[in-house]
């Protein structure tokens, strides 16, 4: 099966300064949170944002990649930082959340030594356009997570 973004997972990358996301300094701050940006051909190519978490866990809270970039590497790249990340702190593995509807997240993550090991079928429900939808059709949390150990 080929994997086709919905238009709301596409991530347009043009004036590299201007699509820094703005949350990132508040992230770059903190002891416990950190940032990281690719940059392919000198344009802004993705982004890893990365906490400290519970239960002796890093939480990757956001990655992604622009378009133009993908199957370059720079993902894996980027999950390597945060697989480095977490080991310097001496956290014992990574965990992320996607959803159903994002099977090239769930594809790469797997491919990166990633397990489903939880879903969340109400995670989503409140949002204004999950809660007219019928059960079957909302969005799914997927919790995937990687151990050191």
């Amino acid at each position: 099966l080929e994997y086709k973004p919905l238009p709301g997972a596409l991530w347009r990358v043009g004036n590299a300064e201007r699509d820094v996301p703005g949350d990132a300094a508040g992230w770059m701050a903190s002891e416990d949170s950190d940032v990281y940006f690719a940059w392919f051909d000198g344009k802004l190519a993705g982004q890893l944002f990365i906490e400290a978490y519970e239960n002796n866990l890093a939480r990757v809270r956001d990655i992604r990649v622009a378009m133009p970039s993908r199957r370059r590497g720079v993902g894996v790249a980027l999950l390597a930082m945060a697989e480095d990340w977490a080991r310097g702190r001496n956290l014992g593995g990574l965990c992320t959340e996607t959803q159903d509807v994002n099977a090239g997240a769930c594809q790469f993550l797997t491919r990166r030594g990633f397990a489903l090991c939880g879903v969340d079928a109400l995670r989503y429900v409140a949002e204004s356009k999950q809660l007219p939808k019928a059960a079957g059709l909302r969005e799914t949390a997927l919790l995937f997570y990687k151990f050191f150990r």
